[in-house]
């Protein structure tokens, strides 16, 4: 990870290569779990950012989570 994850926190949006990085996972399936609109997050154009703070809550919402 090149970020630390307070580093992540400190940004207003991360992108799903980001999420893929945080969540340590490829980027076809961090694509997957934002379209499952389990947080939000906002398109712009082709660009797809995640609010930070509404994805480290669902993050730290549930100790165990299955995402297929």
């Amino acid at each position: 990870m090149n970020k630390s994850i307070e580093d992540y926190k400190k940004q207003a949006t991360l992108t799903v290569p980001e999420v893929a990085e945080i969540l340590r996972i490829g980027r076809s399936k961090a694509y997957e779990i934002v379209h499952l609109n389990l947080f939000p997050h906002i398109k712009i154009k082709h660009a797809i950012r995640i609010p930070t703070e509404p994805f480290f809550e669902w993050l730290n919402s549930s100790h165990e989570r299955k995402v297929s």
